[in-house]
C-alpha cells in the first residue's frame, strides 16, 4: 500500500506524489480483516501492536506484507519523500471499514453476529475450526470497523468537506467519541473544559489538518484530545499519542509512545515507562465483561516534551 514505488513500477516522482495526495487523502486503518496501524516487527516496543493482525492475503497462504505495509510507517516514509519530491503521498487521514457481507450494519462489537452472511450466522459455525467457502474460519475475523467524521452540518456536501480536511477517524468498531486539537499554546484548563471544541478551533487545528509554525516563541506543539467511551461498549483505558520520525543514523522510522492519560491510580514503571495494564473483566465461558473498571471519559493537554 505504501511502496515508494509508482503501481506500475520505478520509483515515484513529483508528479505521481503529488497526484496520490490530491487523491487518495484517507486511508482505512482496520476492517474486519485486520488492522493496518501497525506491526509488532515494526513497533517492537509497543505492547499492542499485534491488535487484530491478519496474517495472510485474503483466502490465500501467502503472507501479507509488513514493509510498507503499515500505517505509522508510512507517515514518517511520506515526510522523507516530501524532503525529497516536494509532495508527502502518505499524509492521509484515517476512516475504518466493514467488508462485511452479511447485509446489516456489522459493528456492533457487543452482539457480533458474523462476516458472511450464512456462512458464519450461528455460534456454532463462528466457532467451528474448518475453513468455510472464503477460505476462512469465522471467528479468524474481526467485527466491522467505523468511520467517525467531524462535519458542520449533517449533510453529504458537510461529510464530504471534512473527509478532504482529514478531520476523521476510525474506530474497530466502538463507536468512541474523539477529538484532537493542536496548537502552540493551549491552556491545561481547556481538557475538561465546556468550551472544549470551541478552543481547539480557535487556538490551533483539528486532527488532520496541518500546524503552522509557532509566532510565539514555543519549541514544542501541545495536542488537546478529550474521548468518550461507546454507552454500548467497555469503558476506557487510557489515550496514547504516537511520535513518529526518521532515525537520521539507519534511515529507518522510529516512534516513541506516550501515555497522556488513564484510568484509575496507576503509576508508570520509572524504569521502563509502561503503564501497568488496566485489567480484565472478561469472562471467555460466558462472553460477558463488566464496566467496573476504566473511565467512561478521558481527556488531556500534552506538550511533546
Amino acid at each position: 500500500m505504501f511502496s515508494p514505488n509508482k503501481f506500475l513500477g520505478g520509483p515515484m516522482d513529483t508528479r505521481y506524489a503529488k497526484r496520490q495526495a490530491a487523491n487518495e487523502p484517507l486511508f482505512e486503518i482496520c476492517q474486519t480483516k485486520g488492522n493496518s496501524e501497525a506491526h509488532p516487527w515494526l513497533s517492537p516496543n509497543d505492547e499492542f501492536a499485534d491488535f487484530e493482525q491478519f496474517a495472510s492475503l485474503i483466502s490465500l497462504g501467502t503472507p501479507s506484507a509488513v514493509k510498507h505495509g503499515f500505517y505509522r510507517q508510512a507517515l514518517v516514509d511520506g515526510m522523507k519523500l516530501e524532503d525529497k519530491l516536494g509532495h508527502n503521498p502518505f499524509k492521509m487521514g484515517l476512516v475504518a471499514g466493514a467488508d462485511v457481507h452479511s447485509g446489516y450494519q456489522g459493528n456492533e462489537e457487543w452482539d457480533w453476529q458474523g462476516a458472511h452472511g450464512t456462512l458464519d450466522d450461528t455460534p456454532k459455525k463462528r466457532l467451528s475450526p474448518i475453513p468455510n467457502a472464503t477460505g476462512e474460519t469465522g471467528y479468524g475475523v474481526s467485527s466491522a470497523g467505523t468511520t467517525a467524521v467531524w462535519a458542520d452540518e449533517n449533510t453529504r456536501e458537510g461529510i464530504f468537506d471534512a473527509m478532504k480536511r482529514k478531520e476523521t477517524y476510525g474506530t474497530t468498531g466502538t463507536l468512541i467519541r474523539l477529538r484532537l486539537f493542536g496548537g502552540w499554546d493551549y491552556p491545561k484548563s481547556m481538557a475538561d473544559a465546556k468550551d472544549f471544541a470551541k478552543q481547539g478551533y480557535a487556538g490551533g487545528v483539528p486532527m488532520g489538518q496541518d500546524l503552522k509554525p509557532s509566532t510565539g516563541g514555543a519549541k514544542a506543539p501541545t495536542f488537546a484530545v478529550q474521548a468518550m467511551k461507546d454507552p454500548n461498549s467497555g469503558n476506557l483505558d487510557r489515550i496514547q499519542i504516537i511520535k513518529g520520525w526518521s532515525n537520521v543514523r539507519t534511515g529507518f522510522p522510529a516512534e516513541k509512545i506516550y501515555d497522556v492519560a488513564w484510568s484509575g491510580n496507576r503509576k508508570t514503571d520509572p524504569k521502563t515507562g509502561k503503564l501497568p495494564p488496566v485489567g480484565n473483566t472478561v469472562n471467555i465461558k460466558t462472553a460477558t465483561y463488566t464496566n467496573d473498571i476504566g473511565n467512561t471519559m478521558l481527556h488531556a493537554v500534552w506538550t511533546d516534551p
